[in-house]
Protein backbone atom coordinates (compact mmCIF):
# COMPACT_ATOMS: atom_id res chain seq x y z
CA UNK A 1 0.00 0.00 0.00
CA UNK A 2 1.06 3.33 -0.62
CA UNK A 3 4.28 2.10 -2.83
CA UNK A 4 5.75 -0.04 0.21
CA UNK A 5 7.28 -3.29 -0.62
CA UNK A 6 6.36 -6.08 1.59
CA UNK A 7 9.34 -8.38 2.73
CA UNK A 8 7.31 -10.67 5.04
CA UNK A 9 3.74 -11.06 6.50
CA UNK A 10 2.77 -7.39 8.00
CA UNK A 11 6.27 -6.49 7.22
CA UNK A 12 6.70 -4.12 4.66
CA UNK A 13 9.31 -1.03 3.93
CA UNK A 14 7.45 2.18 2.78
CA UNK A 15 8.37 5.00 1.62
CA UNK A 16 9.05 7.94 3.56
CA UNK A 17 6.23 9.56 5.24
CA UNK A 18 4.56 6.05 5.38
CA UNK A 19 4.60 3.71 8.47
CA UNK A 20 2.76 0.70 9.29
CA UNK A 21 2.47 -3.33 9.19
CA UNK A 22 1.54 -2.61 5.11
CA UNK A 23 2.69 1.29 4.64
CA UNK A 24 -1.03 2.26 5.31
CA UNK A 25 -0.42 5.03 8.31
CA UNK A 26 0.37 8.28 6.64
CA UNK A 27 3.02 9.97 9.15
CA UNK A 28 2.09 13.49 9.11
CA UNK A 29 -1.57 12.94 8.96
CA UNK A 30 -0.84 10.94 12.33
CA UNK A 31 1.43 13.77 13.48
CA UNK A 32 -1.37 16.57 13.35
CA UNK A 33 -4.22 14.07 14.41
CA UNK A 34 -2.74 12.30 17.24
CA UNK A 35 -2.76 13.38 21.03
CA UNK A 36 -1.04 9.91 22.43
CA UNK A 37 2.51 10.77 23.21
CA UNK A 38 4.27 7.54 22.78
CA UNK A 39 2.25 7.30 19.21
CA UNK A 40 4.14 10.84 17.99
CA UNK A 41 7.05 9.36 19.38
CA UNK A 42 6.71 6.09 17.20
CA UNK A 43 6.04 7.95 14.51
CA UNK A 44 8.57 10.53 14.63
CA UNK A 45 11.06 8.22 15.79
CA UNK A 46 10.28 6.07 12.37
CA UNK A 47 10.07 8.74 9.90
CA UNK A 48 13.64 9.98 11.27
CA UNK A 49 15.17 6.63 11.26
CA UNK A 50 13.65 6.47 7.19
CA UNK A 51 14.25 10.05 6.07
CA UNK A 52 17.20 10.86 8.21
CA UNK A 53 19.93 8.59 7.41
CA UNK A 54 19.23 8.28 3.80
CA UNK A 55 19.36 11.83 3.46
CA UNK A 56 21.90 12.59 6.07
CA UNK A 57 25.17 12.49 3.89
CA UNK A 58 23.36 14.84 1.50
CA UNK A 59 22.38 17.33 3.75
CA UNK A 60 25.92 17.58 5.22
CA UNK A 61 27.42 17.89 1.68
CA UNK A 62 24.45 20.86 1.15
CA UNK A 63 25.59 22.70 4.42
CA UNK A 64 29.20 22.30 3.29
CA UNK A 65 28.51 23.70 -0.17
CA UNK A 66 26.50 26.51 1.26
CA UNK A 67 28.98 27.31 3.60
CA UNK A 68 31.75 27.64 0.83
CA UNK A 69 29.68 29.81 -1.31
CA UNK A 70 28.69 32.12 1.40
CA UNK A 71 32.69 32.25 2.22
CA UNK A 72 33.81 32.94 -1.57
CA UNK A 73 30.69 35.71 -1.66
CA UNK A 74 32.52 37.32 1.30
CA UNK A 75 35.71 37.52 -0.30
CA UNK A 76 34.59 38.61 -3.31
CA UNK A 77 32.78 41.43 -1.58
CA UNK A 78 36.08 42.28 0.60
CA UNK A 79 38.42 42.21 -2.78
CA UNK A 80 35.06 44.47 -4.50
CA UNK A 81 35.45 46.98 -0.99
CA UNK A 82 39.42 47.15 -1.49
CA UNK A 83 39.01 47.80 -5.26
CA UNK A 84 36.79 50.36 -4.39
CA UNK A 85 39.14 52.06 -1.70
CA UNK A 86 42.08 52.00 -3.37
CA UNK A 87 40.23 53.73 -6.25
CA UNK A 88 38.62 56.75 -3.83
CA UNK A 89 42.41 56.83 -2.42
CA UNK A 90 43.95 57.61 -6.12
CA UNK A 91 41.95 59.93 -7.02
CA UNK A 92 41.82 62.04 -4.47
CA UNK A 93 44.78 62.92 -4.76
CA UNK A 94 44.68 64.04 -8.69
CA UNK A 95 43.69 67.62 -8.80
CA UNK A 96 40.16 68.26 -10.23
CA UNK A 97 38.96 64.68 -8.92
CA UNK A 98 36.66 66.12 -6.98
CA UNK A 99 34.00 66.37 -9.78
CA UNK A 100 35.26 70.00 -9.82
CA UNK A 101 37.02 70.88 -13.06
CA UNK A 102 41.15 72.33 -12.69
CA UNK A 103 42.42 75.38 -14.58
CA UNK A 104 43.91 74.88 -17.33
CA UNK A 105 46.57 76.79 -18.99
CA UNK A 106 46.94 77.45 -22.59
CA UNK A 107 50.68 76.68 -24.43
CA UNK A 108 50.62 79.16 -27.23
Amino acid sequence: MNGGVCIAPNKCRCKPGYVGNSCHKDVALMMVESMDPPQLQYYWTTFRQETGEKYKDLFIKSIEQQNKQAQEYVIAIVIASSISEAKRANTTDIPGSDGVPSERTEVS
